[in-house]
Parts: C-alpha cells; sequence; structure tokens
C-alpha cells in the first residue's frame, strides 16, 4: 500500500482526496491518498517528516507549488523550465519535483479548441505556480503571443523575463490586471486563462476584475478554478457570449499524469468516470 496525499493550504475545497480516494477503492489500486493541510510556517518540518515517513509522493497545491523548491533534490526537466512543481515522488528519502499542471493543462486547451488547432495567441490572468505550467504549456505547443497580466505588475514581468530566455523567439508581453488595458489585449486574442484562486469555494460569488461586456462570441474562456464547477467569472463571461469550462479538465488530466510518475498509469478514462459521478450527485 502506497500513501500518497496532497499538500496545500487550506484543502477544504479540494476534490482531489475523494476523487483519488475513490478510484483506489473502485479499481483497486493499492494507494491511500491524504490531504496535508500544512501551515506555512510547518513547511519546513513537513518536508523532512516526508524523508521520514513513508510516504511514497504527494501533489502540491496553492500556495506551495513554488514554495517547495529549496526542499527538493531533484526537477524534472519541465518542473525546472516552469519554475514550479504540483507533484513530488520520494524515492527512499530522496524527492523529486514534476509538474503535470501543463499536460493538464492541454488536456483543457484541446477540450475547447480540439485536437487540430491551437489559438495563436493567449490573455494569461495571474502570475502564480498554474501561471507558470499554463504559459509553458502555451509555448510549448506553438503559441507564440501571449500577454500576461497581474495586479502586482512586477511578478508578470517576472514571470514573462523568465520564458523569454527559455523561448527567446516567443512574444511575451507583461501588464498590469487592469480594465482598459484588459480592453486593448481583448482585441488581439481570442483565448483567455484565468489562473489564480479567486473564485473558488466558498467565496464563490468573487471574479477577478475583468472587461466582460468587451468579450464576444468566438472567443473560449478556461477558468483553473473547478470548485465550484461554473465560477461567477465563467458565468459571466458565458453571458457576454464567449464559450468556457472549468479547470475540471485539467484537474482530470494532471492527476492521471500524477499516477503515472507514482506507477499507476492508465487510470484517466477511471478519474473521469468517477469526476462525472460526482458531479452529477452534487447537482
Amino acid at each position: 500500500m502506497k500513501l500518497l496525499g496532497l499538500l496545500g493550504f487550506p484543502l477544504k475545497h479540494s476534490f482531489s482526496p475523494n476523487l483519488m480516494n475513490t478510484l483506489a477503492g473502485k479499481a483497486k489500486l493499492p494507494f491511500a491518498y491524504f490531504p496535508f493541510e500544512i501551515k506555512k510556517n510547518d513547511l519546513a518540518k513537513f518536508m523532512d517528516a516526508v524523508r521520514l515517513l513513508p510516504v511514497y509522493g504527494f501533489n502540491v497545491t496553492i500556495p506551495y507549488k513554488e514554495a517547495v523548491l529549496p526542499f527538493l533534490d531533484e526537477l524534472s526537466p519541465e518542473a525546472g523550465g516552469i519554475g514550479a512543481v504540483n507533484t513530488v515522488l520520494n524515492e527512499t528519502g530522496r524527492l523529486k519535483g514534476f509538474n503535470t499542471d501543463s499536460t493538464g493543462f492541454l488536456t483543457s486547451v484541446t477540450k475547447l479548441f480540439g485536437t487540430a488547432s491551437f489559438p495563436e495567441s493567449a490573455l494569461v490572468l495571474g502570475s502564480g505556480g498554474a501561471a507558470r505550467a499554463v504559459v509553458y504549456g502555451l509555448l510549448a505547443a506553438g503559441v507564440h503571443q501571449i500577454f500576461v497580466v497581474n495586479r502586482h505588475p512586477e511578478r508578470a514581468e517576472t514571470l514573462v523575463n523568465r520564458f523569454s530566455r527559455i523561448f527567446p523567439r516567443a512574444k511575451l508581453s507583461p501588464g498590469p490586471l487592469d480594465l482598459n488595458h484588459l480592453r486593448k489585449i481583448l482585441m488581439e486574442t481570442d483565448f483567455i486563462i484565468q489562473t489564480t484562486s479567486v473564485g473558488t469555494w466558498p467565496d464563490t460569488a468573487a471574479a477577478v476584475p475583468f472587461p466582460f461586456e468587451t468579450l464576444r462570441a468566438g472567443q473560449k474562456v478556461l477558468d483553473l478554478v473547478y470548485n465550484p464547477p461554473e465560477t461567477e467569472f465563467l458565468k459571466r463571461a458565458r453571458r457576454s457570449g464567449a464559450e468556457g469550462i472549468s479547470g475540471f479538465s485539467m484537474l482530470i488530466g494532471q492527476a492521471a499524469k500524477a499516477l503515472e510518475i507514482w506507477g499507476f498509469a492508465g487510470q484517466e478514462e477511471g478519474l473521469w468516470k468517477i469526476a462525472r459521478e460526482m458531479h452529477e450527485k452534487n447537482n
């Protein structure tokens, strides 16, 4: 039996423990998945304890995707490029970090755009660990023009500078999360990705400041928040004519890749089936 889990704070909104443990039970997989709700001041203690305890691996979510980096012994090439980790493998005390968020994100992009085409440009709201995975995934898929905005423009600039060095031919533009600035960008792009945690349960009435009235039919929106399944951001975007989906497909894609890293490959179909059952039960 392998002990797996999710590191983050807070975790009451997360579907992952229920999703993973239900999969383990139905597919008869030898693992148990626990929520590791660790406060910031206890992160170093937790990371030390993991090396000693029989924890085979764990996912990492807000706010620790970047904060765990100094505690790891090795990074996969993708995690190193992104500069954020969402999956850790414990190899007898040696901790290796991976990032499966970009794989999950591309699952969502395929769901929105199909397999034959990808958007030519994109607007990314936020510049945290999830935004890094999104930008990396977009660039790796050949999207060359990306706008990154943040309430703190210097954070957007830091992200852009990082990926400009890795993808020197790409056109990356940082900027403020400002309504007038966003209106100009929306004239140039048809794909908007909301990567912040704003709108996550229980604060479901919240939405990132955005000129929804500027959206038009044909534009596509992805909100990485998956609880609730339809955020206030998505509702308002759809009312303006845009097509949008939540982060559920990204959750499933990244979870399936994480399970593969931990030795349980081929679980995506099972995860989707359980996710649909959970959604129907809650509606």
